[in-house]
């Protein structure tokens, strides 16, 4: 329960970064949040699946956590990639989505993908100690 409970903990602290202003809007006049995540549907399922593979209670719950955390941060950089066009038009351009990006974005790529290997390291550790007990050759 506390491990599910930490799991939790980390997810929200990774949603909490959405509301940090990412990149800079039209003419430098309104910041654009993360959450413009919210608006799309594949990052709003990822974040439903982190949530219920949390908390699910079968063995493939970490499969769940897997595809819905991977795909967050997947989710993160295809805004990176695609946020100017609908804002100014044009095509994708990496390097004017560098230039038009904050610091908040990239922390919140680099927690995300920190915060899903450590959750990886917890759950192996946890799968380790349950089976390594229940079928351990004596």
């Amino acid at each position: 329960m506390k491990r599910k409970c930490l799991i939790t903990i980390i997810f929200f602290i990774n949603c909490l970064l959405m509301f940090n202003p990412w990149f800079q809007g039209i003419h430098g006049l309104s910041d654009i949040s993360g959450t413009l995540l919210f608006n799309n549907p594949i990052a709003i399922t990822c974040m439903l699946m982190c949530m219920i593979g949390i908390w699910v209670h079968q063995d493939y719950g970490h499969v769940i956590i897997s595809i819905g955390w991977i795909g967050m941060v997947i989710m993160e950089i295809y805004e990176f990639l695609t946020w100017h066009i609908r804002l100014f038009g044009g095509s994708m351009n990496i390097s004017y989505s560098q230039s038009l990006t904050y610091s908040y974005f990239y922390y919140a790529v680099l927690y995300g993908v920190l915060s899903y290997l450590f959750y990886f390291i917890i759950q192996h550790y946890h799968y380790e100690k349950v089976y390594h007990k229940q079928y351990s050759l004596k």
